[in-house]
């Protein structure tokens, strides 16, 4: 939302997606319009993708935008083919590479196909880490030029304050007291963020009998979430993990938390890690491209290798058992969000992006 509700002053933006949610109404409180699409679903499905290109199309040749930009897989394959044929020009951000974590070689195969075709069918590809500029260089073989690395961005200043009496999670009925610890996740339930893993963690962790008290967090809801719950019931884990579903008061939980875990699969740089950093949380994450160029292991969080559930349950533990280390890899990671991942320095080069591609353009008429 906030790419859009920072743009220049002589800029305007609507909003392409599915339906009706959250970030429509927030941008419609705010003035800008949002145009629905029921067909893009986030699934392959040939008949379907046809029909989300064919309204995407007639979105466009309403709405007669000067710039496209696109987010995510499958937006991203279709807007840059609307783009290819209105002769829009596009630009797309990455999340984070998906199709080396592909089930099977041809899958990955036609993957790499799709991105090395659609990449140059955009003026600008947005990545937001070291990992995915290297292999959209390197790999895909774009061209420097044709790649912008740009970091994601928090406003640290409107992160809520910590809260030692963790009042947001105790109305929740998620802990009695003030000393469980609460240990926090937010994302979708899915298998980019590896939700299944957080019930495994629970487990783990329950065998160590720790003499603490603790809680995982589950801020947030997918299609992973009735095997999760299910996979809870069964190893009557309901009191150590609490998934709440998606809330409005992330800022007000995380301000409750003492510690914030992310083991993604794949990322691009999560927005849900710097949020925890402005929250002054320490973080236990995934070593993979993105969440490694925000944490810096043993200063602001931890990174475990992934799968190694030993690894992680040991940092976990260590920050359980130590208030003390909490609190100065909190303090590091605030600051480190702070001064390296400004939600003001993203929206500039953005802007810098849509100003250029324009400038360009009048130029050309």
């Amino acid at each position: 939302m906030e790419e859009i509700t920072r743009l220049e002053e002589d800029f305007d933006a609507i909003l392409i997606c599915k339906e009706f949610g959250d970030l429509p109404q927030q941008l419609s409180e705010r003035g800008f319009r949002s145009f629905y699409i029921k067909t893009l679903v986030r699934e392959i499905s040939p008949l379907n993708d046809l029909l989300a290109l064919i309204g995407l199309l007639k979105i466009l040749i309403k709405v007669k935008p000067a710039i496209l930009h696109t987010h995510s897989s499958k937006p991203g394959v279709l807007g840059r083919i609307a783009g290819l044929i209105l002769r829009i020009p596009t630009i797309h951000t990455v999340h984070g590479f998906a199709f080396p974590m592909a089930a099977s070689r041809i899958e990955r195969l036609a993957y790499f196909l799709l991105e090395y075709i659609c990449g140059r069918m955009c003026k600008k590809l947005i990545v937001m880490n070291k990992g995915d500029y290297d292999f959209a260089v390197q790999r895909l073989r774009l061209g420097p030029d044709a790649v912008e690395m740009i970091a994601n961005g928090v406003d640290c200043s409107e992160v809520k304050h910590i809260d030692p009496e963790k009042r947001r999670v105790r109305e929740l009925g998620t802990i009695d007291d003030t000393q469980t610890i609460v240990l926090t996740n937010v994302g979708r339930l899915s298998a980019q963020k590896n939700s299944l893993f957080l019930v495994d963690l629970a487990e783990m962790l329950r065998r160590r009998s720790l003499s603490s008290r603790w809680v995982i967090l589950v801020v947030g809801d997918g299609g992973l979430r009735c095997e999760m719950e299910n996979r809870i019931n069964a190893l009557q884990l309901d009191r150590y993990i609490k998934i709440i579903g998606w809330r409005k008061d992330v800022n007000e939980l995380l301000a409750c938390s003492d510690i914030y875990i992310h083991p993604s699969a794949w990322e691009g740089m999560p927005l849900a890690i710097l949020e925890a950093m402005a929250s002054r949380l320490p973080v236990v994450a995934s070593n993979i491209s993105g969440n490694r160029d925000v944490v810096s292991h043993g200063i602001t969080g931890f990174l475990y290798d992934p799968g190694n559930i030993d690894q992680i349950v040991n940092f976990i533990i260590k920050l359980i058992e130590s208030p003390d280390l909490r609190a100065k890899i909190g303090s590091a990671a605030f600051y480190s969000c702070n001064s390296r991942f400004s939600l003001e320095t993203h929206a500039r080069k953005v802007n810098a992006i849509y100003r250029a591609i324009i400038d360009v353009n009048s130029e050309k008429r």
